[in-house]
């Protein structure tokens, strides 16, 4: 539940306030009511950890790939919030195709994703 939820928070830009929102509280309540939220400080450090994981895990991978490209991009919401995404490329040994993705907002890392991750 704990990863779904991180999952749920960092795909969908949710803010980690959404654990405090009465409507989500009971809609986790039906899912599974033995379920224990947790607190958004909680649930924003489990987030910072998993994307440290991540973080580490794609790093690891990079470094087997001879053949990497890297694209950037940057826009300005209309909240006149900046975002940054870097997207990477490449193909490994066994020729399988490794893509990452990384989207930062206000200079704070919001989701980490790996996709096909055969490093």
């Amino acid at each position: 539940m704990n990863d779904g939820l991180m999952y749920l928070v960092a795909n969908d830009m949710q803010p980690v306030s959404i654990v405090e929102d009465k409507g989500f509280i009971e809609y986790s309540k039906r899912l599974n009511a033995s379920y224990c939220l947790p607190s958004r400080k909680t649930l924003s450090k489990w987030i910072g950890d998993k994307a440290k994981q991540v973080k580490a895990d794609v790093m690891e991978c990079m470094k087997t790939l001879k053949n990497l490209s890297v694209t950037c991009d940057m826009w300005t919401s209309r909240a006149t919030e900046g975002y940054l995404i870097v997207t990477a490329h490449g193909i490994s040994d066994e020729f399988q195709v490794v893509n990452f993705c990384w989207i930062l907002c206000a200079c704070i890392l919001l989701i980490l994703v790996t996709t096909r991750l055969m490093c």
